[in-house]
C-alpha cells in the first residue's frame, strides 16, 4: 500500500465509517440470528424440552359425562397434562402448579385461552375435585399402562407435560419451578412453534 493510502487509513472520518459499519453488521447479524433461531437454541429456564417431541402413546378413557377421550382430544391445539391420581401426594402438588400456572398465562389471554389443561387417572376424580375448565378422564390402570409408564418420574412427584397440536410431548415441568418462569416458557415453546 502506498504511503498515501496508509495515511488515508488512519483519517478519524475513515476510521469512524469503518467501525460505523463493522458496528452494523455485527447487529445486522446478532438480529437475523436471533429471528432465525433453531429449536435447539430455544431460551427457556424452567422446561425440559423433549428433542424430537415424543408421541403420546394411545389410550382409552372416559370423561365424567361418560364420553370417549383418547389421543385424538389432544389433536390441533396445546394442551397442559398431568397423568396420575389426584388422591396420590405425589400428584397434589402438580395440580396445585397447573392451577398457579394458568393463572400466569393471563399475561398471554389468547394463548391462555387456547392452551387446555388435561388430567387423565386411573380412578375417576370425585364431584370435590372438580376444577373449573380442567378436562377429565380416567380408565383402568392396564388401558393406561403406555401412557403412565411414558409420563411416569419413578417415585417423583407428577410432571406438568406440554402436548403440541399433534399430540406429542414437547416440554415437561417439574412441581419445584416456580409458575411464572413455566408460563413465560409455555410462551417461548409455543411462539417458536405456531
Amino acid at each position: 500500500m502506498s504511503r498515501g493510502g496508509f495515511h488515508k487509513l488512519k483519517s478519524p472520518w475513515l476510521r469512524l465509517a469503518m467501525f460505523a459499519g463493522a458496528a452494523g453488521l455485527f447487529l445486522l447479524g446478532y438480529y437475523w440470528g436471533n429471528q432465525y433461531k433453531t429449536p435447539s437454541e430455544l431460551e427457556v429456564s424452567a422446561a425440559i424440552v423433549i428433542r424430537p417431541p415424543l408421541p403420546l402413546a394411545q389410550f382409552h378413557a372416559v370423561d365424567p359425562a361418560g364420553h370417549t377421550f383418547e389421543l385424538s382430544r389432544f389433536k390441533g391445539h396445546w394442551s397442559l397434562l398431568i397423568v396420575g391420581d389426584p388422591d396420590d401426594a405425589l400428584v397434589n402438588p402438580t395440580l396445585a402448579l397447573l392451577s398457579r400456572v394458568y393463572n400466569r398465562l393471563a399475561e398471554f389471554p389468547d394463548l391462555q385461552e387456547d392452551t387446555r389443561r388435561v388430567l387423565i387417572s386411573t380412578a375417576p376424580t370425585s364431584d370435590a375435585f372438580r376444577q373449573s375448565g380442567l378436562a377429565q378422564a380416567h380408565a383402568p390402570a392396564d388401558q393406561l399402562s403406555e401412557l403412565t409408564s411414558q409420563t411416569s418420574t419413578g417415585g417423583a412427584p407428577a410432571n406438568l407435560h406440554l402436548i403440541d397440536p399433534q399430540a406429542r410431548i414437547v416440554a415437561l415441568f417439574t412441581p419445584d419451578r416456580r409458575p411464572a418462569t413455566i408460563a413465560a416458557d409455555i410462551h417461548s415453546i409455543i411462539t417458536a412453534n405456531p
